[in-house]
């Protein structure tokens, strides 16, 4: 494996395992896995921490079915409406 990335997935596993949410912006693009894996690195590592999910989505935006079954919350609006799923999230899991 390639020193950069390994170093880049270590980072990835301490951020998301020090974290209470896992928050990820949705965009169809994520489906890029060739020019862009990270998210759904980043989402695998997530579901196996068990951490709770939040897929946030600008207004409009259909989330695949599937990705919004694994989220806990999936939030369309903006960074207050985000903020405020988060905040109900870490509340109750509290």
């Amino acid at each position: 494996m390639d020193r950069s990335f390994t170093e880049a997935l270590e980072e990835n596993i301490n951020r998301i395992t020090e974290s209470r949410v896992f928050v990820q912006i949705y965009h169809p693009a994520m489906a890029d896995f060739v020019r862009d894996p990270w998210p759904a690195i980043q989402l695998a590592i997530a579901i196996l921490l068990d951490k709770p999910i939040v897929v946030a989505c600008p207004i409009g935006r259909q989330v695949p079915p599937r990705l919004a079954k694994v989220a806990d919350a999936v939030v369309e609006g903006g960074p207050e409406e985000i903020a405020l799923a988060i905040q109900r999230l870490v509340n109750n899991s509290v």
